[in-house]
């Protein structure tokens, strides 16, 4: 539910800032402007805003090319360093969440216990185990086949996708999506199968 009186609004990307007026708290975002109802993706916020919608008002900070938005948002993250201050329900102090970066410890700590307690639907979960059911098993070690992967931008390979992460300095999670399609594959990464 959007309430329409206290929310400014842009069809061009934006960077906005969420005032919960109820406890003086912030969030502070970046949307890409195409869809008008978008409240935010953070977790605490959007658990503070289903409470108490009422309390909340959002105001544009920036308005214009999406990249520079993003870059902007970040200013504004590290530079309030949002993800260790109370006052602001931020996460991270990076636009978009972890943009594939490593998480610090405290950042992983304040996102699990954000998202204790926080039931998953039936049908989420039903999705969940059908996505791991139909997962593309051939990616698993056996006993005749070695897996290792390999990195084109830096000419190397590695034993693991942990061992790549880390000489980016990129989360493991990043670089897997980049094999999985999901994200684009800058670094030129693929698996390599060798029979034993």
């Amino acid at each position: 539910m959007v309430d329409v009186y206290n929310i400014e609004r842009s069809e061009q990307p934006y960077v906005y800032q969420w005032t919960d007026w109820s406890n003086g708290k912030y969030y502070v975002g970046v949307h890409n402007g195409k869809d008008k109802n978008y409240l935010g993706s953070g977790v605490l916020f959007k658990n503070a805003y289903k409470k108490r919608p009422w309390a909340f008002t959002r105001e544009l900070l920036f308005v214009g090319d999406y990249d520079k938005c993003v870059k902007f948002e970040e200013q504004v993250l590290s530079s309030i360093d949002a993800a260790n201050n109370d006052l602001y329900y931020n996460l991270s102090n990076s636009a978009s969440g972890c943009s594939g970066r490593k998480m610090t410890y405290d950042e992983k700590l304040r996102r699990s216990l954000a998202l204790k307690g926080i039931k998953k639907s039936q049908e989420a979960r039903k999705n969940m185990s059908l996505a791991h059911k139909q997962r593309d098993k051939s990616t698993y070690k056996n006993g005749d086949v070695t897996k290792s992967v390999y990195c084109e931008y830096i000419n190397k390979s590695f034993n693991s996708v942990k061992e790549l992460a880390e000489e980016l300095g990129k989360s493991t999670s990043y670089i897997s999506n980049m094999l999985k399609g999901r994200k684009n594959n800058i670094y030129g990464i693929k698996y390599i199968y060798d029979a034993r």
